[in-house]
């Protein structure tokens, strides 16, 4: 979904701060990604700024942020120095000194408590690999899920190096896919496949808590309720209308983290699929009100074997301005004995991502799995880089 959402995150940073100021936040973690994108628009970065502007006033004043896989590593370092004065940490890509990512946070007017953030950003082919010639992507993803453990091993290594190990809780910071979790349309995935994943137990037991980022569900892994995803703030995708979306609050009590209950995010906008006959699509759309600050965001599915051009605009034309909604996505579902295909009409090549026109093009050639496999995680690698480089 590649609508403008600044209005909701302007809603959402308001909310934040009152938040931070009602339950006397004092550290702020943030698992990535700021950006959905390498290169924001200076309207989009001034809002983040603004945002930090005002955190500092708050009880808030630790503020630790790691890059993610959307973001480019140098535009988040650009200000951290300046940041860093006001006790924001940015951590936008992995550092050449380790000693900068182990982020000690000392003890609070409020509660009196210490703990240690092991600030962990996303973790590119290149931090943790180095190519091997003729080497088969099976044998790449165990290499690459050994080298994400032990990145993560040396970290934690390092903070019992510093003393901190048994004395302080530790909290790390992630942005990568856990096997077993659940994610959603509008994630790009690290690389397709199980490359840029690691297993829940290959995470040091020596670790707190592990917050992290990536995914837009909020989710803990099974049977490990310190390693949680907060998931994203907004729904980004019709797959996530009926997602409950939150943050995640932890207390420090006698140096022991206490997990709460985490905190709902309300919804400035709705997003809604419509589906069924024509008919029943057109009465659903007649009817349709809403109470959201925002006008809703619909997404249509009309179920019929014959393709009529003009539905589309007949369609488009049952709303008015009272209802609040507006309709972003209108698809034909065709019904077949065997399987449904979908149909969906005015999605042009700028409706669609870059890794989606690949995905397009592999369908049609005959490769196996693990070639496309290959040709997708080397897509992305050099889509990445065009980013960070633009």
């Amino acid at each position: 979904m590649d609508e403008d959402r600044l209005e909701e995150f302007n809603f959402f940073l308001e909310w934040m701060i009152e938040t931070i100021i009602t339950r006397q936040v004092e550290v702020l973690l943030i698992s990535g990604d700021l950006f959905d994108s390498a290169v924001p628009s200076a309207q989009t970065e001034k809002q983040y700024h603004d945002f930090l502007n005002k955190v500092i006033d708050t009880p808030c004043k630790h503020i630790i942020i790691v890059g993610g896989n959307h973001d480019s590593p140098q535009k988040l370092m650009v200000s951290s120095g300046l940041l860093k004065r006001f006790d924001i940490h940015v951590v936008g890509s992995l550092a050449r000194d380790w000693s900068e990512m182990l982020i000690p946070v000392k003890k609070s007017a409020m509660t009196h408590e210490e703990i240690v953030i092991c600030a962990m950003p996303y973790l590119r082919n290149a931090d943790v690999l180095q190519a091997v010639s003729g080497e088969s992507f099976e044998d790449m993803e165990k290499r690459y899920t050994h080298g994400l453990a032990h990145h993560y091993r040396q970290i934690t290594d390092l903070a019992k190096e510093k003393g901190y190990l048994g004395q302080l809780p530790i909290i790390a910071t992630g942005h990568l896919f856990v096997m077993g979790q659940q994610p959603s349309d509008s994630e790009r995935t690290i690389h397709v496949g199980k490359l840029g994943s690691i297993p829940a137990n290959a995470f040091p037991d020596e670790l707190d808590y592990l917050a992290l980022g990536h995914l837009h569900r909020r989710q803990q892994i099974s049977g490990m309720p310190h390693i949680r995803y907060s998931g994203s703030p907004l729904s980004f995708s019709f797959s996530e209308r009926d997602q409950a979306k939150s943050v995640e609050l932890l207390t420090v009590t006698d140096g022991k983290i206490v997990l709460q209950e985490p905190i709902a995010i309300p919804v400035w906008r709705k997003l809604v699929r419509i589906k069924g006959t024509k008919d029943e699509v057109m009465t659903q759309l007649e009817t349709y009100q809403s109470d959201s600050k925002l006008p809703d965001w619909l997404e249509v599915v009309v179920e019929t074997n014959s393709y009529d051009p003009a539905l589309n605009h007949e369609i488009r034309q049952v709303l008015n301005s009272h209802q609040n909604a507006q309709i972003l996505n209108v698809s034909l579902s065709s019904v077949t004995t065997n399987r449904t295909n979908t149909y969906i009409q005015n999605r042009n090549l700028e409706a669609l991502k870059e890794t989606d026109v690949f995905d397009l093009l592999l369908q049609d050639q005959s490769k196996s799995e693990a070639e496309s496999a290959q040709l997708r995680a080397s897509f992305q690698e050099l889509l990445d880089q065009v980013r960070q480089n633009a």
